[in-house]
């Protein structure tokens, strides 16, 4: 299908046609071959047409969050011009190797989001790409130096041990949006010296909790599939395997998730404003339901049903209110992953007809 455009092509391109899409057969996807460049250079690819099967562990699959789909910019591929979100260019710069081709799977891009029949197939296969994909580059945005340094430090963060005390004797109070003051008087040593390493750790690591991708919901699928994941803001990155215990236990009735929640209410509240505590709060939230899914749903003993994924991830945000439910179908363990009628997927149909299917569950 031919893409529509309201805008000319910028002539810094140096290409006159617009990209068009070719059509693909059932069992085929296309892999961008990202050219080598430096952060600064303009972006240059080409998308490849190939069978998924003998695609096996040849690529890698961004996840990432797609951000405002109005924010746009301009890039070549195979010697056309084609839009995306700055995001996904934000990804393509920052991953692409300096001396020679990446290849990459995003699915902004190598899927035709306009072709509806093609989008149907491809979101019902979004399982096996991933799980295809030689690792899974989790794309957690380009951000600031200290968020960086957040997502390297977010083990120890994640582990160190919180002591117990008396919040009103710390006399906790916030000087900026990125440190507070407090009285180490009537503290324990134990206090104290958490007390200090959350001055510098605390607010970085808010700030990475806020970011979009822990609220979007296709990101269970892509880390449940992953064979191999690493996060990545900038030029720092971790294996999303360092972290995922600490995050799942987050969720212990007395574990860090409560102190940390208590935490960002008590000095937040009035000095800094709710929408920050809000999202960082929900971001914690949603990381550790993420980790106790991925733990759980990679173990045959323990894979979550349905409702348990949807009850398990009812935080988390999608665009279009159907993959609510598309997101989860293919990993959900009492849905019967070899019933194709099942599982198939129609952005054509409704949002309630989608959600209310109560078929999903039979045999």
């Amino acid at each position: 299908m031919d893409l529509l455009w309201s805008e000319s092509i910028p002539e810094s391109l140096n290409v006159k046609d617009y990209y068009k899409y070719e059509t693909l057969n059932d069992d085929e996807i296309r892999i961008i071959e990202l050219e080598h460049g430096t952060s600064m250079d303009a972006v240059h690819c080409r998308l490849k047409r190939v069978r998924i099967a003998d695609a096996i562990d040849t690529y890698e699959a961004i996840s990432y969050a797609w951000g405002d789909p109005n924010d746009t910019a301009w890039i070549t591929c195979s010697d056309a011009a084609i839009k995306v979100t700055n995001s996904l260019l934000g990804a393509l710069k920052h991953l692409r190797y300096a001396d020679r081709s990446r290849y990459l799977w995003a699915d902004a891009l190598c899927i035709n989001q306009i072709d509806k029949p093609e989008k149907n197939n491809h979101v019902q296969r979004i399982g096996e790409v991933y799980s295809s994909a030689a690792k899974v580059l989790i794309w957690l945005g380009e951000n600031t130096l200290e968020v960086g340094e957040a997502l390297m430090n977010l083990r120890d963060f994640l582990r160190y041990p919180i002591p117990l005390f008396e919040w009103n004797d710390a006399q906790v109070q916030w000087t900026s949006q990125s440190s507070f003051s407090f009285r180490p008087d009537h503290l324990s040593e134990e206090a104290v010296e958490w007390l200090q390493y959350q001055q510098t750790a605390f607010a970085p690591t808010m700030q990475l909790m806020m970011l979009p991708w822990w609220r979007r919901k296709w990101v269970i699928q892509e880390l449940v599939r992953a064979k191999h994941a690493v996060l990545i803001s900038g030029r720092y990155s971790i294996e999303w395997a360092s972290v995922q215990d600490a995050l799942s236990k987050l969720q212990t009735p007395i574990g860090l998730a409560k102190l940390l929640t208590a935490y960002i209410r008590d000095v937040f509240d009035g000095k800094i404003g709710e929408s920050i505590a809000d999202l960082a709060e929900q971001g914690l939230n949603n990381a550790a339901q993420l980790a106790d899914c991925v733990i759980k749903n990679t173990s045959e003993g323990d894979r979550l049903r349905l409702f348990d994924l949807m009850r398990l991830s009812r935080d988390f945000q999608c665009s279009d209110a159907r993959d609510h439910l598309y997101s989860l179908l293919p990993i959900a363990s009492d849905i019967n992953q070899d019933r194709k009628d099942l599982l198939l997927v129609d952005y054509s149909a409704s949002a309630a007809t989608a959600l209310d299917d109560n078929s999903l569950l039979e045999g």
